[in-house]
């Protein structure tokens, strides 16, 4: 689950990396489980917001009438 974390936005990454450890300190294995499950349907949340973000980032686009944007197509 934790490989899971490096997609998210850097404080859920944190937050949910504390989380995640402990958990491991639970000793009743339902008790654990249980955690990872609710766990797991929350990173699934802060993986979509993460989609959504990056799909509401609008492209750059420079006009033409800009010498830099004349002279150099690449960027």
């Amino acid at each position: 689950m934790f490989a899971r974390l490096d997609g998210l936005m850097l404080r859920d990454r944190q937050r949910f990396s504390r989380r995640l450890h402990g958990a491991k300190k639970i000793k009743n294995a339902d008790s654990q489980q249980a955690l990872f499950d609710t766990l797991a349907a929350e990173i699934d949340a802060a993986a979509g917001k993460v989609l959504l973000r990056e799909a509401a980032r609008p492209a750059i686009t420079y006009p033409e009438n800009l010498p830099l944007a004349r002279k150099n197509r690449t960027f």
